[in-house]
């Protein structure tokens, strides 16, 4: 082969793999987020029976990262279900050397969780939980997926909670919502962290933090709700006794471990569990001469299994 033949050639493999590249950018950055973003819809009416709503889908074919903008998930009925602002899923090309899927971040932006309690006692989404149930009849086991998840994490989230099976109706907010894990793995052996903070207004929060392993399974760490008002709770689990609570806040402590061998049963301990109650007032419900008063009430030490 001549020197020019050899040229012509090399310039035309180097124009085919452009062309090639240029064909790929192309699908990926423009064609790709129509396909998402009509499957996202159609997979929500077919399996959920609830119309999905997006305002953008981007997608870089050479990062093979997903973002989805917008994302709401009514209900049935057209109330608000499930929403966020932005949802971001960076794919690693490396897992395919260990077998798994890999992320290096699934990240959601502003999640809204609307939970509603309709007038029949029942959850505006009981038919979703019944599809659950009956999709989760005994079948054959079967290994889990090989998943590696580097960070899972959710900010600035809230979770709207009413309730119109009592009158009057409960409603509440549940806000921020924090969620920052590392390193969820399902690969034999392999452990990651966990932390998760949630909001309950009026200064109270609840805290999760640990570590876990998938397989085998095995939680420890350390759940806790520190400045719990007892008045807002007791205004929904017991608006219908005829004692109220006028007052108190409390703190729990929870360090857990959790373990199961494959074929055995699940091992739960607590370890150093404590609770402590402060300002407790007990007053006949619209009365106004408190019939308890506890300053200072302690529980520490606790260990259960």
């Amino acid at each position: 082969m001549s020197a020019a033949s050899w040229l012509r050639s090399r310039r035309n493999w180097a124009l085919i793999a452009l062309a090639a590249l240029a064909l790929y950018a192309l699908f990926g950055f423009f064609v790709v987020p129509r396909i998402l973003e009509s499957r996202i819809v159609k997979l929500s009416r077919k399996h959920l029976d609830r119309q999905a709503t997006v305002t953008r889908v981007r997608f870089n074919p050479f990062t093979l990262a997903v973002e989805v903008d917008g994302f709401r998930l009514a209900d049935r009925d057209g109330g608000d279900l499930l929403a966020f602002d932005r949802l971001r899923i960076d794919l690693q090309v490396s897992g395919a050397f260990r077998r798994a899927l890999r992320f290096r971040t699934i990240l959601i932006e502003g999640p809204v969780v609307t939970i509603r309690i309709l007038e029949d006692g029942q959850p505006s989404f009981a038919d979703l939980l019944e599809r659950g149930a009956a999709l989760a009849e005994p079948e054959p086991p079967a290994g889990l997926p090989r998943l590696i998840i580097e960070r899972l994490a959710l900010g600035a989230g809230t979770i709207v909670f009413s309730d119109r099976s009592r009158q009057p109706a409960f409603e509440s907010r549940f806000e921020p919502l924090q969620l920052d894990a590392r390193d969820l793995i399902t690969l034999p052996e392999e452990s990651g962290q966990h932390s998760i903070a949630v909001g309950l207004g009026n200064g109270a929060e609840v805290r999760w933090s640990g570590q876990h392993t998938v397989e085998p399974l095995e939680f420890t760490g350390r759940f806790e709700i520190t400045g719990l008002d007892l008045v807002w709770l007791w205004g929904y689990v017991g608006h219908a006794q005829p004692l109220e609570v006028g007052g108190g806040r409390a703190d729990i402590t929870l360090p857990y471990s959790v373990r199961k061998q494959q074929g055995q049963a699940a091992e739960v301990a607590l370890d150093g569990a404590a609770l402590a109650v402060h300002e407790l007032v007990v007053r006949p419900r619209g009365g106004t001469e408190d019939w308890l008063g506890v300053p200072e009430l302690e529980f520490q030490e606790v260990q259960a299994t």
